[in-house]
């Protein structure tokens, strides 16, 4: 887990300096072109991965005499979506684009999601809780990116020819994870019809919430271009590109305990709310430290990274870090529905946030800019943290300690003077010595114990809580 970790680490900081380089690269303008593919491609892959994979890992970690069959019958349909989905996100992509160099930029863009046939094996990975495998062809992928990024700038490549090094970046990284992912599980491509009618019927309500989770996640930086114009869709899409690497940690925490959820669910009851208060520490005490610290110095940190023309990126990071606090919990508490067996309660939470967020946008944007898009974004992430813990406290009582709350105050104090009394000198500097304050006094309050902090690095201590 240690090795983890400091891959997820290594990875974050890769995906920032790529987004440095880019948009010091391309500019406002052109980042958003190159970001309305990315954003289009990553709705459609979080909509077609959210329902199929999560119930196939959830059927495989349970039944593991049967991996082989699931394995075959998920990689044959999660591919078969891919391909109606290049059709449906270049059809979208030529619709918005707003030049021939951007229409072009997406549809190879979107050519990577007729590799579902072979990236989809890679949930095999996550079922046999090799998670350290999955980190390592994450951080390959990052560095090729990286590589292919910076090439790009000293060369002046256009934007096509950026969109062809992505999809030569993901191939490779698809090529490789196939590989690893057919050693753990040797399956052969095919349809077990039981199976196939079998992930069709339970994963029907949890496929309904992906697409309304990915529609969410990546939809009003959509919006933002085609009202706001490219410009403010770049910086939009830059402040997302920085919420989106903080989101790294909670993705990785529950990646790993995504299938341990379903079977304490199923077999220790006890053990299931023990981790969702234990884990929800966790994930308070990171998403706290990193959101905050964040917010209290975007612009100067927008500016370091992005440039002087991405000034006005500022104030939106700052809102977004915010948003990344509650998204933190939010991850908990998604994954913990799914576990429990309440999907459409899961989707009906999401399909509310996503029409109040979709409605405000279309109606804020175009007097308010891409602002109000940002706040849009605050608002939804705190109303499904906020609604969905509630119903897993109301139903299930798993719920978060009142002692532990009081106690992160005197640490976020701590965080936020360091980080006001250091902002002008360095953001980056404000911010590290921010956050060790914050963890020194966490510790020293009881927020976060040793403990925790060795459970975070060990496997078997995880597997035990």
């Amino acid at each position: 887990m240690t090795f983890e970790w400091a891959v997820r680490g290594v990875a974050l900081a890769l995906g920032v300096a790529v987004a440095a380089i880019l948009t010091r690269y391309l500019g406002p303008e052109r980042f958003g072109d190159l970001s309305l593919g990315f954003l289009l491609v990553t709705i459609a892959q979080s909509a077609a991965d959210f329902g199929f994979k999560q119930i196939a890992v959830r059927e495989a970690s349970v039944r593991p005499d049967e991996r082989d069959r699931i394995a075959g019958t998920y990689v044959m349909l999660r591919g078969s979506v891919g391909v109606a989905l290049f059709a449906i996100v270049a059809a979208v992509g030529l619709l918005l684009a707003r030049d021939g160099t951007t229409r072009l930029t997406v549809v190879i863009v979107a050519s990577t999601l007729l590799l579902g046939f072979f990236s989809s094996a890679g949930f095999m990975l996550h079922v046999r809780l090799r998670n350290e495998l999955f980190a390592s062809t994450i951080l390959l992928q990052s560095i090729v990116w990286l590589g292919v990024v910076a090439a790009a700038s000293l060369l002046g490549l256009s934007l096509p020819a950026l969109a062809l090094g992505f999809l030569g970046m993901t191939g490779l990284h698809v090529a490789v994870t196939f590989v690893l992912a057919r050693r753990l599980v040797p399956f052969e491509y095919h349809l077990d019809r039981r199976w196939l009618r079998r992930l069709l019927k339970l994963s029907a309500p949890l496929a309904v919430a992906g697409v309304f989770a990915a529609l969410l996640s990546k939809v009003d930086a959509v919006i933002v271009y085609s009202l706001a114009g490219a410009e403010a869709g770049g910086m939009y899409a830059a402040s997302y590109r920085i919420y989106e690497q903080l989101q790294i940690v909670p993705a990785a925490v529950i990646t790993l305990i995504a299938p341990l959820l379903a079977s304490w669910q199923a077999v220790d009851r006890a053990r299931l709310r023990r981790s969702f208060e234990r884990i929800g520490r966790y994930l308070m005490v990171a998403g706290l430290a990193a959101g905050v610290g964040v917010a209290l110095v975007a612009e100067p940190l927008a500016v370091l990274l992005f440039g002087e023309q991405f000034r006005d990126a500022g104030p939106l990071l700052a809102v977004m870090s915010v948003a990344f606090v509650f998204q933190a919990v939010s991850y908990l508490a998604g994954a913990t529905l799914v576990a429990v067996g309440r999907t459409r309660a899961f989707a009906a939470i999401l399909a509310v946030a996503l029409a109040a967020d979709m409605g405000l946008v279309f109606a804020l944007v175009p007097h308010y800019g891409a602002l109000a898009a940002a706040w849009v974004l605050l608002g939804t992430r705190a109303f499904n943290a906020v609604v969905m813990y509630a119903y897993l406290n109301r139903h299930f009582q798993l719920r978060l300690s009142v002692g532990f709350t009081w106690r992160l105050l005197p640490p976020l104090a701590v965080l936020a003077a360091v980080a006001l009394a250091l902002r002008d000198t360095s953001s980056v500097l404000a911010l590290a010595i921010a956050v060790l304050g914050y963890a020194t006094a966490c510790l020293l309050t009881g927020a976060l114990r040793p403990s925790d902090l060795r459970s975070l690095l060990a496997r078997e201590e995880v597997a035990r809580i």
